[in-house]
């Protein structure tokens, strides 16, 4: 009895399993999630300037601390 003939069939009729499984093993990881953090910073950033990567990440700290104070009840 010949297995490859079920084996083909079943490799034909679910092919593409295989990419869809890689494709969401790379979303998933925490490698394409800074990948993909990085390049919203870059561009929503872009309209302000080349030289403006690190400025939001201190101006939302000290909003914060801002905030803060002045909402001590």
């Amino acid at each position: 009895m010949d297995l490859s003939i079920y084996l083909n069939m079943m490799i034909s009729a679910a092919w593409y399993l295989i990419p869809i499984y890689i494709f969401t093993v790379i979303i998933k990881s925490a490698w394409f999630k800074g990948i993909l953090g990085e390049w919203q910073v870059n561009f929503w950033l872009h309209p302000f300037g080349p030289n403006t990567k690190n400025i939001p990440i201190v101006v939302l700290i000290s909003l914060i601390m801002i905030n803060k104070e002045e909402h001590h009840d």
